[in-house]
């Protein structure tokens, strides 16, 4: 087990770790010039590690933050600021980008969970 950042006591397998630093670069890329520098996606990273730390079925039914005006319970503050440090640590993605890329995730999930709600009754 490693720690996703020093002092949040948040904790990976070593194999999810290497993953999420992984999802930092595109597959596909063309170099044209060896000038040209490779841009390290952050919103990519979070998106895995809320796959890791929580399941479906929570984070269709939860929001990012513990918002007065937010109709969903919060999910664990700890672990979302620990996804966030570590997202922006390890890329070149701002703060605001990664918790808005964050933000989407859940609500395309819950969109697809009321989706399939209809599509079954």
């Amino acid at each position: 087990m490693v720690e996703l950042v020093n002092g949040t006591n948040v904790y990976v397998h070593l194999d999810e770790y290497r993953t999420a630093i992984s999802k930092s670069v595109p597959k596909l890329y063309k170099r044209l010039d060896n000038s040209q520098e490779i841009h390290k996606d952050g919103k990519r990273i979070a998106r895995y590690l809320m796959s890791i730390f929580f399941e479906k079925k929570e984070l269709q039914e939860r929001s990012l933050t513990n918002s007065e005006l937010s109709r969903y319970p919060p999910l664990n503050q700890k672990i979302v600021n620990a996804i966030l440090a570590f997202s922006v640590m390890n890329s070149d993605s701002s703060r605001a980008d990664v918790k808005k890329a964050m933000r989407t995730s859940l609500t395309s999930k819950r969109c697809k969970a009321r989706k399939q709600i209809f599509t079954a009754a």
